[in-house]
């Protein structure tokens, strides 16, 4: 999950970086103009924000169950069923 929030993001500040040329070729290539409305329409960065509260989330709960079942089950965070429900519901 980590190599996919790295990769992710280098994607992400790549695209943001090469924005403006993407409109200056949007004058002449019908691919870059697609694209070009593609990354200043607001679905994507809609998209773009909730995948990464998603991941967010995702990687708090997986890193909550590394600490949870690293005292086993019987354990007072896995006899814990507020946290539990907290982080599972998130």
């Amino acid at each position: 999950m980590a190599f996919f929030v790295i990769f992710c993001t280098e994607y992400g500040v790549q695209i943001y970086k090469q924005r403006k040329l993407f409109t200056q070729r949007a004058r002449h290539d019908a691919d870059s103009a697609h694209i070009d409305r593609l990354i200043r329409s607001r679905t994507i960065w809609c998209f773009a924000f909730f995948l990464f509260l998603s991941t967010f989330c995702i990687f708090i709960r997986c890193v909550y169950r590394v600490f949870e079942l690293s005292q086993g089950w019987y354990g007072p965070v896995a006899k814990n069923q507020g946290m539990f429900m907290g982080f599972e519901s998130a």
